[in-house]
């Protein structure tokens, strides 16, 4: 007797090999619908690809035009030359800079225009307007990935090429753009991985590998001790690197609350040590989209510190994707399963892989004598110190770390530390105190018409999105915990990562600068709110595939029929695609479009306004008077 097991289809469906009855069939639950990523590869390109060079455009224009008399303006002023002297000599040596309080990643990247440009405005941006032009690219394809509509991930990429604060910070030579290139790629890899686990998982479903019916050996305790001893290690790295402080107190009583939470399950609630090991469901193999989030979490991490907190808020997603994916492939036990089959190879992909690469960007400090710290031991660091087992370049780095912690540690409004322009987390959200850059005034400044010009340069996010914060925030928060809504979820982490850890250190002199890193993921809650409005979207879901059926069935019968009116009037070409589309949608969903329309002009018309403002062009007084919109922007 021949035996076929069931297949997957070019379509991703599930289906039964040729000659099975149905009734032959193992028994169990029905498989999710597949659901592996988009499908229309073509038209999802030719959108990134004019989204990208509307954002390519925009931020190469006059990108060199605004400096302080020929040098670099605000802290370009420090990184623009750390960058030029990496491209000269492989490292910044220069002793005026006394301590360097970031790590080297972003320089390093910097200093490739300043190789090919030398040290001029363009040297020092390029890179930087490039990264930006790659974060806008990312976000069409998360946010299409995310949605499975290339309308939606189109419209988000739009809009993001459309914020003040993107566009500005993609125009200067400082670090924080690629920081958030790298976080926001870091994302990006988590999303295809999880898709392609699902993909995994799938065939692992139909080859019978998810809940075989012949149980296997029982686990032990081996797994518990280990993920215990996981724990512990965990709060010990909290506590030395938050130190002990109020931050880092309540982030290890939260690990350790977690980790009893944890146990508790483990020993009690789903008998850890006596299940079997087919409850677990399959091993996945080695991720390599998940190992990319490490590169890029690595990255981030060596542009600057605060990447330690997307390290710990996309690990805890990484670890949530994985659950819910057993889950829904009604794993026995998808919990246990997640934390002895995937928690151990993420951790290794997520956290000691871009600690790493951390170590890795310091190899051009190790290599040159002359570096900052380079030789202190014997001086600033004792001889019989408690890490003099080391080697002591190895000594030195680690007195040069701890030496930049003691830095931003005492960076505070306490100590004295004050600045004009600072401003505290709770104002970002809604860019209630932007930053002002660059600034010339009077008859020295012309090109507007007038006696007396302004040239300036504000960090401000366009009010049209920003100013939407608070409603778009509680919407997304609802659908994330009462729709249950990942999508929705996904895009709160990022934008969670990105300000909740300054609220445990609010006495520290910060930026609004910081929040850059929130606007790529708001405007992805943005995109799936209009989504929603446009009935592109189901309420707390993505379309299934019987609406995408229907959908499909609606464009063919309004193609046929343009078919047969091109016949008659020899029309077609673009307007007849459009009249197709149109066809499709039903009332409300016309409604909606308009209603994402009107807003999405708005949004365009305010960034075409606030344009002068964001590249330093020339206007008079009174109009600077009037883009002054707050007291607070002053």
């Amino acid at each position: 007797m021949t035996s076929h097991s069931p297949t997957l289809d070019p379509g991703g469906s599930s289906r039964p090999a040729p000659g099975d009855d149905g009734a032959a069939r193992r028994p169990g639950p029905a498989l999710p619908a597949p659901d592996f990523g988009p499908a229309d590869r073509v038209r999802g390109w030719i959108v990134t690809g004019v989204v990208a060079l509307i954002a390519l455009v925009t931020r190469l224009y006059s990108l060199g035009s605004a400096t302080d008399g020929g040098t670099p303006i605000f802290d370009e002023k420090h990184y623009a030359p750390q960058a030029f002297q990496i491209s000269q000599l492989g490292i910044e040596e220069n002793p005026g800079y006394g301590l360097i309080v970031h790590p080297p990643v972003a320089k390093q990247i910097q200093s490739i225009g300043g190789f090919l440009f030398g040290y001029t405005p363009l040297g020092w941006r390029i890179t930087a307007a490039l990264a930006g032009v790659l974060v806008i690219v990312l976000i069409v394809r998360m946010t299409r990935r995310l949605t499975r509509s290339t309308f939606l991930g189109g419209l988000a990429g739009l809009l993001l090429a459309c914020d003040g604060v993107l566009f500005v910070t993609s125009r200067v030579g400082m670090l924080d753009i690629y920081q958030v290139l790298f976080v926001t790629a870091a994302a990006a890899c988590l999303l295809v991985d999880r898709d392609r686990m699902r993909l995994r998982m799938h065939r692992a479903a139909l080859a019978g590998r998810v809940n075989p019916a012949r149980p296997g050996p029982a686990m032990g305790l081996a797994w518990f001790y280990f993920l215990a001893a996981l724990m512990v290690a965990a709060c010990a790295a909290v506590v030395v690197v938050l130190g002990v402080s109020l931050a880092g107190i309540a982030a290890a009583v939260a690990l350790a609350a977690a980790g009893v939470a944890v146990s508790v399950y483990l020993l009690r609630a789903s008998d850890f040590g006596r299940r079997p090991v087919t409850d677990l469901g399959p091993r996945l193999g080695f991720r390599w989209w998940r190992f990319g989030a490490g590169v890029m979490l690595g990255l981030a991490l060596g542009t600057k510190w605060s990447g330690l907190y997307y390290i710990a808020f996309f690990g805890v997603m990484a670890l949530a994707f994985d659950i819910a994916l057993r889950s829904r492939y009604r794993v026995r036990a998808p919990l246990l399963g997640a934390l002895t089959r995937d928690s151990v190879p993420a951790f290794a992909s997520l956290v000691i892989w871009p600690a790493i690469l951390y170590m890795m960007s310091w190899l051009p400090w190790f290599r040159d004598e002359n570096a900052v710290y380079r030789h202190v031991v014997g001086t600033k660091v004792d001889a019989d110190s408690v890490w003099s087992f080391l080697p002591d370049s190895v000594q030195s780095w680690i007195y040069y770390q701890s030496s930049v912690m003691d830095f931003h540690s005492s960076l505070t409004n306490s100590a004295g530390n004050m600045h004009p322009w600072e401003s505290k987390p709770w104002v970002w959200p809604m860019s209630l105190r932007p930053m002002l850059y660059y600034m010339e005034q009077g008859p020295e400044v012309g090109g507007c018409g007038e006696d007396s010009c302004v040239q300036a340069i504000m960090l401000n996010g366009t009010p049209a999105m920003w100013w939407l914060a608070i409603p778009v925030l509680g919407f997304a928060l609802w659908r994330a915990i009462f729709s249950r809504d990942a999508r929705y979820a996904f895009a709160l982490v990022g934008y969670a990562a990105g300000i909740i850890p300054w609220f445990f250190m609010l006495d520290r002199q910060m930026y609004f600068f910081y929040g850059a890193l929130l606007i790529p993921f708001f405007v992805i809650m943005l995109a799936l709110i209009l989504g929603e409005i446009a009935g592109v979207l189901r309420a707390g879901r993505a379309p299934s595939p019987s609406q995408l059926a229907e959908r499909e069935e609606k464009r063919a019968l309004a193609r046929a029929a343009e078919s047969a009116r091109g016949r008659e009037d020899r029309g077609g070409g673009f307007a007849a695609g459009l009249r197709v589309e149109i066809a499709t949608l039903s009332r409300r969903q016309t409604v909606g479009f308009a209603i994402v329309a009107v807003y999405v002009a708005l949004v365009v018309a305010n960034f075409v306004y606030m344009w002068p403002v964001l590249v330093g062009q020339p206007i008079t007084q009174l109009a600077w008077q009037n883009h002054q919109w707050l007291p607070s922007w002053t």
